[in-house]
This record gives structure tokens, sequence and C-alpha cells, in this order.
């Protein structure tokens, strides 16, 4: 009888141990590699999010290193990921994702990728001038380019905004656009990825007043069949979200481009998100 109360001890402090991270069980201490896409769309634009998933996977047990498979088109990586021969994967958070994938719920950006500014042509600049509400972006009677799944066109239909799917490869649409063989007028990016595009395009401008901002953000999703990861890299992003060290890394990557945006300083439009 007087080992039950050692047994139960011995248990507590089994318990404390694991909790403070310093004793971990085997399936998560055989984690040894993540494989992450390098997706065939995003090459560039790839940095924040291996950083992330390198700092949160340094705080978990093993320390597992990061494995590149790529460049894949996002399509295949999704399939991939589902099948598990992918085991992470940063995604804007819908209900579809999350029953197709184990979510982290660990939103990555403080909400950039909701925050929208426009590309467009040169010429189509004064269009936009005068623009101070939802309202009057709607009488301008203009149609968005979306790529088909975009979470954009579920919001762009819930405010009564004109928009077209470009069915296939999305990137045609930068090249259609700057040629005007479109069903489409602009195209609603990211503050976060337009420079880039603009780089790559700069046949095109950004819309110089406009900001356009829905609730939304990415976040990393598990392949279903690695719960385990899903449970570590969850616990080591929440560490992240709460110690700064996710903020911190938003302004590394994101606090010049808010600056050359000017992203204060434009009219905010505030769009419902279904």
């Amino acid at each position: 009888m007087r080992q039950i109360p050692l047994l139960l001890s011995l248990l507590s402090l089994l318990s404390s141990l694991y909790l403070l991270g310093l004793v971990t069980t085997p399936a998560l201490a055989a984690i040894t590699t993540v494989r992450v896409p390098l997706l065939a769309e995003q090459i560039e634009g790839r940095y924040f999010y291996m950083d992330v998933a390198q700092a949160a996977l340094a705080r978990m047990p093993g320390n597992p290193e990061l494995e590149l498979v790529g460049p894949i088109p996002q399509a295949r990586a999704q399939s991939m990921l589902a099948a598990g021969t992918l085991d992470l994967m940063w995604m804007i958070e819908s209900a579809d994702r999350d029953e197709l994938y184990l979510t982290t719920g660990v939103g990555l950006t403080n909400g950039l990728i909701g925050q929208r500014v426009l590309m467009i042509r040169p010429q189509d600049q004064t269009l936009f001038a005068g623009v101070e509400s939802l309202q009057d972006f709607r009488a301008l009677g203009l149609t968005a380019g979306f790529g088909p799944g975009w979470i954009d066109s579920r919001v762009w239909a819930a405010n009564d905004l004109d928009f077209h799917i470009e069915q296939g490869n999305w990137q045609v649409m930068f090249d259609k656009l700057k040629r005007g063989r479109t069903d489409y007028d602009y195209l609603s990016r990211s503050i976060k990825e337009v420079q880039l595009e603009l780089a790559a395009h700069p046949e095109l401008v950004l819309e110089d007043q406009l900001l356009l901002r829905y609730d939304k953000d990415e976040v990393f999703y598990v392949s279903p069949h690695n719960p385990d990861l899903q449970h570590a890299f969850v616990q080591a992003l929440q560490a992240m979200a709460a110690d700064g060290a996710l903020s911190r890394l938003v302004d590394l990557h994101f606090g010049q481009v808010m600056t050359d945006l000017q992203v204060d300083q434009r009219t905010l439009i505030e769009l419902d998100n279904p």
C-alpha cells in the first residue's frame, strides 16, 4: 500500500517534466524531418514562412529539420499534404481546409493577407479617384480577377462586387491584364506580396489610394496523417505568439513594406467576410 503514494508522486513528476519539454513521448521524439513545399507560385515569397517554421521547429523536442520539396504547384502541394507526402503547408484559413487538414489555428501575419491593394493598368489610375466608401467602389462597376478556389471570390460575392475566376494557372492574369485581353479590370493583391509582383510585372502599377480589408489570416496546416506533429507544432507556435517572437518576424519581413505602401494613409474600405 505504501507503494501507491510513491507511484503517484512519480507520475506527477513525469507529467511536470513532460509539460516543461524535458521528457517527450516516443512519437514526438521520432519526428526528425518535416517536409514543406517550395511552391512554384511563391518561390521568392517563401522566406517568412520558412523562418517561422524553422523557429517553431527549434522549440520542438529533437529540433526537427525542415526539408523543402519542389518546386511544385500549390494545387499539387495541397493534394500531397492530404496524402501525407508533405507534412506542413501554409494557407489562408478556411472551414473547408479545416476539414481536410489539421489546423494549427495560429494566425501568422497579423491579418496582412486580408489587407488588399489593387494592381491595375497605368491608364486606369484615374478611375479610382474620389472613391471614399464601399458604395463608391461598387459603383465603379469594375471586375476583379481571381484564381480558382481563392477565398477572395467569397468575400467579393458577399460584398456585391463583380469578379471573374481565371481557370488554370492564375499567374497568366498579370500578362492578360497588362494586355487588356481580360474579363477583369484589376487584381486584388495582399500588401505582403504586391511589391514582388509589381517588380515582376512593371507594365502594371499599384492603385495609389485604396486599402480594402477583410478579416482573414494564414495558418500552417499539418497533414492529417501526422497528428503528433500538429500537437507539437501548435505548442511551439503558441509560445512564439505569446513571447512576441512571431510578431517580430512579421515586422522583420513586412514592416518596411507597410511603410513603402503608406498603408496608414490609404482610404480604408472594410469588406464583410462571410
